[in-house]
């Protein structure tokens, strides 16, 4: 029942207000740290909207970036320790180890920039 109600709240907004609650479930369920079942358990709704949702939100902002040259990053769940990655335009994947040295990125960050 908690499903419908959450779902059915956010379905009746409309525009900016039901793209920020879309917006606040997701990050919350990216902060939560928990599986996307564990989560939609406790949210009270199912995987079947979460993944509608991020997918929705996915598409919205690929054509966002694509029209605007930049890229949002967000928060993600990856474990301290884990090493981050970006994939680039092309296809090109930059993988950065755990403990890098954060003169050296931006350093990187500075090439590609210039290559861009």
């Amino acid at each position: 029942m908690a499903e419908r109600s959450l779902a059915m709240r956010i379905r009746s907004l409309r525009g900016e207000a039901r793209r920020e609650a879309i917006t606040g479930v997701l990050s919350e369920y990216d902060s939560s740290g928990l599986s996307a079942a564990a989560f939609c358990r406790s949210a009270g709704i199912s995987s079947v909207t979460l993944t509608r949702w991020r997918r929705h939100v996915q598409s919205r902002r690929r054509r966002v970036a694509s029209a605007s040259g930049f890229v949002e990053i967000l928060p993600s769940r990856v474990p301290a320790g884990s090493e981050f990655g970006v994939t680039l335009p092309g296809g090109v994947i930059l993988r950065v180890a755990p403990g890098f040295d954060a003169a050296e990125l931006s350093r990187l960050l500075a090439v590609l920039r210039s290559a861009c």
